[in-house]
């Protein structure tokens, strides 16, 4: 079963998902030229609990770094609890 779902739309009219599971996680990436971001969403067993990545990147001109601009898991910054 699903834990993730991830859903892209593009110039077409019609959205497209994908689905990621405990085990396989789901990364997301959207590149321009020379900007572009990454999330990483993925299960943390020991903590019980999903992670979230967000990355900042060079794009698709230049693949190799990519920098962390927020987690869910207090590094960068944590949201408030409701």
């Amino acid at each position: 079963m699903a834990r993730y779902r991830g859903v892209i739309k593009g110039s077409r009219f019609n959205k497209s998902t994908r689905l990621g599971s405990k085990s396989t996680g789901l990364k997301v990436t959207a590149n321009g030229w020379e900007i572009g971001c990454e999330v990483d969403i993925s299960y943390d067993e020991a903590n019980d609990r999903d992670l979230i990545e967000i990355y900042i990147t060079e794009g698709s001109k230049k693949k190799s770094r990519k920098k962390v601009i927020y987690t869910n898991y207090g590094l960068i910054g944590e949201l408030p609890n409701d």
